[in-house]
């Protein structure tokens, strides 16, 4: 019987890991343009690598599996297990022992199944208010930041309200105990990144609460990141993370009119 050398085999199993890389980055590229226009050929398949290595560390290995948990990444955010805002998916996306897979495609598929329902309520069930939630929420930032309160904005009474105000759709689908969490670790994060006044803290939360709670180290938002480690100080990175939230926003809305 004809042996494979191991080195052969090393070479076989590489190869099929970056066809099934490729592969993923064109199923990016075809359902998600606006992501494949601001991301490039190396973000998506920085994107793709890390959802491929998450869904792993859950126990999810089947192709397929992997699949449905990168197409959640795309539509939640790309650390979406963490979010504070979904605990349900840190639940489903639960590590299990490697041993134990009958319940992955259970799991993977469960998964999915929540985050459309969710997806559903606020952008509707065919994505029929997409348009129209962009559009008001572009139009209810720049008013909620020219009404500033004293210190940081998660201390800020009135930022429950505010959030509710900006994305209405989404304030009632997660409900407000999530709002909450979101609020505290929002204003956790921004603090790390030496973010303290009312107005940077409060666009800090905004794109938490409209990205995700662990949007400044996600991959699908990479600008993120980037306004997040610029130079100037508070005030400069607060207007980069405007400027980049409007800026994805006015992406989304341009598609949308392309499509139209």
């Amino acid at each position: 019987m004809l042996r494979v050398p191991a080195r052969q085999m090393d070479l076989f199993t590489k190869e099929a890991a970056l066809a099934f890389e490729d592969a993923m980055a064109a199923h990016v590229a075809e359902h998600f343009p606006v992501h494949a226009r601001l991301l490039g050929p190396e973000g998506i398949g920085a994107v793709v690598r890390h959802a491929i290595g998450r869904s792993r560390a859950h126990g999810l290995y089947n192709q397929r599996s992997i699949c449905l948990y990168l197409t959640v990444a795309m539509m939640l955010g790309g650390n979406f297990d963490e979010d504070v805002m979904l605990p349900w998916a840190a639940a489903l996306a639960r590590t299990v022992r490697p041993e134990v897979r009958a319940d992955e495609a259970l799991r993977a598929d469960d998964l999915t199944r929540q985050a459309m329902d969710l997806l559903d309520r606020v952008y509707g069930p065919r994505n029929d208010h997409v348009v129209q939630v962009l559009v008001a929420l572009r139009a209810a930032l720049p008013v909620i930041l020219s009404r500033p309160g004293e210190g940081p904005a998660a201390a800020d009474p009135r930022l429950p309200r505010l959030l509710a105000q900006a994305f209405p759709r989404k304030h009632a689908a997660v409900g407000e105990e999530a709002v909450r969490r979101l609020i505290d670790a929002a204003g956790a994060g921004a603090a790390r990144h030496g973010i303290v006044r009312w107005r940077g803290t409060a666009v800090y939360t905004l794109c938490a609460f409209i990205l995700g709670s662990g949007f400044a180290t996600d991959l699908t938002v990479p600008w993120a990141a980037q306004a997040l480690a610029g130079e100037g100080g508070e005030e400069a990175a607060a207007a980069r993370l405007y400027a980049g939230g409007m800026a994805w926003i006015d992406a989304f809305l341009s598609v949308g009119k392309e499509r139209r």
